[in-house]
């Protein structure tokens, strides 16, 4: 009958415990929930025990606060058994406050009930989550540090509430310190023995982080040794098929050009072609491979970036009108200037789209365009797209094309051969250019891929400057025009030819040199860059019109966006002049505004 009673106690026990658990699956949620209710049954357990002796010494003032109380933290146990942790969190802190402040006052301080606030800050530390901005700590702790401030100010030495005699002070002070004295060494215990766990956690969790780190290096190892064991194969393998392939192109090649029989012919286009497709398969796993392990880096170098759309117009037209097709192009004219960029890796990207389009086009088309879409004094920004009228890519596999070795499907790849490294190859080229491949198309009709490029200005470049036609110009004498211009081989071009024509120059290298010069002498014109340091074109050209509103003044620039013309007649400007400039074009826009004839 014993056992069965305490195992039916042991039950009610943990169900009371573990109420406020089901469905909360968090490990520290579910403690913070055992630990509110462990506070609150222990505050029950003392309540009882408090309302039990307060009975029997006739306090009965004292053991109704006790009830009161703990009704309070019934209250509290409700909410957290409703998942309401915080609120019941904050009913028991002030609840247990509350009580302290009210028995210490209506007993007296001489009783003892203060005692309690030592093991209560030790117990708020099973109660709180510090959190990791510590609002919950901060608020808790704030309560009841005021309510102790609180208890023992307002509470007197004694009181004559109830009927306390001085044996009876004398018992209550000694229970409540022996009380309060046992809970504050349990509490103790408890702390210490929730850190130990803590450190055996955290000295487990190490044991574990550094045998991670061990297979880590392990794994690093082997990956690094198999890296180096394929980066050797290819390079062995490169040498080893490079060198016979060499041979059998060289002497396809011979026997094509030296006389050989007509039925000859049709067996050398087919053994050139297969060893010629033989080395760009060779070429396109290297290079995929170059990519993947880190080790292929962009050069910079000053392209003409016309002649080199040409030289690939010229590369690709023989193959595209041999199959039948049309090859439209476009090339803006803004492109006849030196960028910095790696030509071979954008030939090789130009190279793998337009190979392709030729590959999977039959009939129609094959475009390429390239045009300049903004420019400043520095950067360039290009965009250039291959389009065909080729079999085209289905919705579904825009994605799946850009993968290694992969095609839309297999029987294109059985149709027309190829490692499916091309487009692969060419995005990733394009990502180290800081750019996407992008791509629109529609099975059956075609595919556009396009990307866009900005690209560095070369400062350092040559200016190519028709003589013949600079000495029919006719001469501007008198004409005194002011330069803002802060990159020197632009200013010393442009002063050398305006002097030519008997034109007073004076120079400015930024925007505030220009506002100062201009506010000291006389000048026809005003020929302003648009982007200076300390003080831009457009600022300077503002504090320029303060001084005087009539002076006509130029845009300076290589500058190129929408909207370019209404722009800078909204800035002040009467015109523009493009970088690198014809002389011919400079020396009408200056006549046209110097001679200008009033209206």
């Amino acid at each position: 009958m014993k056992q069965k009673l305490l195992y039916l106690g042991s039950l009610i026990y943990r169900d009371i415990l573990h109420s406020g658990l089901q469905g909360v699956t968090a490990k520290e949620q579910r403690k913070k929930i055992l630990r509110l209710n462990q506070f609150v049954i222990l505050a029950l357990f003392m309540n009882f025990l408090s309302v039990l002796l307060y009975f029997v010494n006739g306090l009965y003032i004292s053991a109704l606060i006790n009830i009161t109380s703990a009704y309070f933290f019934l209250i509290a146990y409700y909410f957290n058994s409703r998942k309401k942790l915080e609120v019941g969190r904050i009913i028991s802190v002030l609840n247990l406050s509350a009580y302290l402040i009210i028995i210490s006052y209506v007993e007296g301080l001489r009783a003892g009930a203060y005692l309690y606030y030592f093991p209560y800050f030790l117990v708020l530390t099973f109660v709180v989550s510090i959190g990791s901005h510590f609002k919950g700590w901060i608020l808790v702790y704030s309560i009841t540090v005021v309510s102790a401030v609180v208890c023992l100010h307002i509470s007197p030495e004694t009181n004559n509430i109830e009927v306390i005699t001085e044996a009876l002070y004398g018992k209550l002070y000694a229970g409540n310190l022996a009380i309060g004295m046992g809970l504050t060494l349990i509490f103790s215990y408890a702390i210490l023995r929730v850190n130990k766990d803590h450190e055996d956690l955290i000295l487990q969790e190490n044991s574990n982080l550094k045998m991670t780190e061990y297979e880590l290096l392990k794994a690093k190892k082997k990956a690094e040794i198999a890296s180096n064991t394929k980066s050797r194969f290819l390079s062995n393998m490169s040498h080893e098929l490079r060198t016979p392939l060499n041979g059998i192109i060289g002497a396809s090649n011979l026997l094509l050009q030296e006389d050989h029989l007509q039925e000859q012919k049709s067996s050398l286009d087919i053994l050139k072609f297969s060893s010629e497709h033989m080395m760009v398969l060779i070429n396109d796993i290297l290079d995929y491979h170059k990519i993947e392990a880190g080790k292929l880096e962009l050069v910079e170098r000053p392209v003409n970036l016309m002649e080199f759309m040409n030289s690939m117009i010229s590369q690709f037209s023989p193959q595209i009108q041999a199959k039948g097709l049309v090859f439209r192009t476009s090339i803006d004219p803004n492109l006849d200037n030196e960028l910095v960029m790696d030509d071979t890796r954008l030939n090789q990207i130009l190279s793998n789209l337009l190979s392709n389009a030729i590959k999977f086009t039959q009939r129609g088309s094959i475009s390429l365009t390239a045009k300049q879409v903004f420019s400043s004094s520095h950067m360039a920004t290009v965009m250039i797209m291959v389009k065909d009228t080729g079999i085209g890519i289905p919705t579904d596999k825009h994605t799946e094309i850009f993968r290694s070795f992969t095609q839309a499907d297999i029987n294109t790849t059985r149709k027309f051969g190829g490692t499916g490294l091309g487009l692969t190859i060419s995005k990733k080229l394009i990502n180290m250019f800081n750019s996407e491949l992008l791509l629109e198309s529609v099975e059956g009709k075609g595919s556009e891929f396009y990307f866009t490029i900005e690209l560095k200005i070369n400062q350092d470049r040559k200016l190519y400057i028709n003589e013949a036609k600079t000495r029919q110009l006719s001469p501007l004498e008198g004409v005194r025009v002011l330069i803002a211009e802060d990159n020197k081989v632009n200013l010393s071009v442009a002063k050398r030819f305006m002097s030519k024509w008997g034109i007073t120059v004076t120079e400015a290298v930024n925007g505030r040199e220009a506002v100062e010069l201009f506010s000291q002498g006389n000048f026809d014109l005003m020929l302003i860059d648009l982007e200076m340091p300390e003080m831009d074109g457009p600022t300077a050209l503002r504090e320029i019109r303060k001084i005087n509103n009539s002076v006509p003044a130029m845009a300076f620039t290589a500058a190129v966006y929408d909207n370019m013309q209404l722009d800078l007649l909204s800035k002040g400007f009467v015109n523009y002049v493009h970088k690198p400039f014809r002389p011919e074009d400079l020396h009408q826009k200056i006549s046209e505004l110097v001679y200008k004839p009033a209206v």
